[in-house]
Protein backbone atom coordinates (compact mmCIF):
# COMPACT_ATOMS: atom_id res chain seq x y z
CA UNK A 1 0.00 0.00 0.00
CA UNK A 2 1.13 3.51 -0.76
CA UNK A 3 0.92 6.34 1.72
CA UNK A 4 0.75 9.99 0.72
CA UNK A 5 1.73 12.45 3.44
CA UNK A 6 0.46 15.97 2.85
CA UNK A 7 2.21 18.55 4.99
CA UNK A 8 -0.09 20.37 7.43
CA UNK A 9 2.52 22.87 8.59
CA UNK A 10 1.62 26.54 8.85
CA UNK A 11 2.78 27.62 5.35
CA UNK A 12 1.40 24.54 3.61
CA UNK A 13 -2.00 25.03 5.23
CA UNK A 14 -1.94 28.68 4.20
CA UNK A 15 -1.19 27.64 0.61
CA UNK A 16 -3.87 24.97 0.27
CA UNK A 17 -2.65 21.65 1.68
CA UNK A 18 -6.11 20.83 3.04
CA UNK A 19 -7.56 21.23 -0.46
CA UNK A 20 -4.86 18.93 -1.84
CA UNK A 21 -5.71 16.26 0.76
CA UNK A 22 -9.42 16.56 0.03
CA UNK A 23 -8.86 16.40 -3.73
CA UNK A 24 -6.68 13.28 -3.47
CA UNK A 25 -9.12 11.58 -1.08
CA UNK A 26 -12.01 12.39 -3.41
CA UNK A 27 -10.11 10.97 -6.39
CA UNK A 28 -9.29 7.73 -4.54
CA UNK A 29 -12.90 7.32 -3.37
CA UNK A 30 -14.27 8.03 -6.85
CA UNK A 31 -12.03 5.33 -8.32
CA UNK A 32 -12.55 2.88 -5.41
CA UNK A 33 -8.84 2.89 -4.61
CA UNK A 34 -8.86 3.74 -0.90
CA UNK A 35 -7.33 0.37 -0.04
CA UNK A 36 -4.33 0.94 -2.34
CA UNK A 37 -3.33 4.37 -1.03
CA UNK A 38 -3.90 6.27 2.19
CA UNK A 39 -3.82 10.07 2.29
CA UNK A 40 -2.58 11.39 5.63
CA UNK A 41 -1.75 14.78 7.03
CA UNK A 42 1.69 15.20 8.52
CA UNK A 43 3.59 17.60 10.70
CA UNK A 44 5.82 20.09 8.92
CA UNK A 45 7.97 18.33 6.32
CA UNK A 46 10.56 21.11 6.36
CA UNK A 47 10.15 22.38 2.79
CA UNK A 48 8.27 25.57 3.65
CA UNK A 49 9.72 27.57 0.75
CA UNK A 50 8.09 25.10 -1.66
CA UNK A 51 4.74 24.90 0.17
CA UNK A 52 2.41 23.12 -0.14
CA UNK A 53 4.30 19.84 -0.29
CA UNK A 54 3.55 16.12 -0.12
CA UNK A 55 5.49 12.87 0.02
CA UNK A 56 4.42 9.54 -1.41
CA UNK A 57 5.77 6.42 0.28
CA UNK A 58 6.32 3.77 -2.34
CA UNK A 59 8.77 0.94 -1.89
CA UNK A 60 11.68 1.35 -1.57
CA UNK A 61 11.67 5.10 -0.87
CA UNK A 62 9.87 8.42 -0.74
CA UNK A 63 8.82 10.56 -3.70
CA UNK A 64 8.56 14.32 -3.15
CA UNK A 65 5.97 16.57 -4.81
CA UNK A 66 5.32 20.23 -4.37
CA UNK A 67 2.24 20.99 -6.41
CA UNK A 68 -1.24 19.54 -6.67
CA UNK A 69 -1.11 18.86 -10.41
CA UNK A 70 2.14 16.87 -10.25
CA UNK A 71 1.03 14.99 -7.14
CA UNK A 72 -2.27 13.92 -8.70
CA UNK A 73 -0.56 12.94 -11.96
CA UNK A 74 1.94 10.72 -10.18
CA UNK A 75 -0.66 9.25 -7.84
CA UNK A 76 -2.68 8.21 -10.90
CA UNK A 77 0.39 6.68 -12.57
CA UNK A 78 1.50 4.82 -9.44
CA UNK A 79 -2.00 3.56 -8.70
CA UNK A 80 -2.52 2.32 -12.26
CA UNK A 81 0.72 0.32 -11.97
CA UNK A 82 -0.38 -0.97 -8.55
CA UNK A 83 -3.74 -2.06 -9.97
CA UNK A 84 -2.06 -3.90 -12.84
CA UNK A 85 0.25 -5.67 -10.38
CA UNK A 86 -2.54 -6.64 -8.02
CA UNK A 87 -4.64 -8.11 -10.83
CA UNK A 88 -1.82 -9.85 -12.68
CA UNK A 89 -2.19 -13.62 -12.83
CA UNK A 90 0.25 -15.50 -10.63
CA UNK A 91 3.06 -17.19 -12.51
Amino acid sequence: MMVCLVCQGKKCKKRGSKKIMASCEKYLAKKGLEELCKIKGSKCLGHCKKAPVALIKKEPGWLFYQDKKTLKKHLKELLSKQIKLSFSPAA
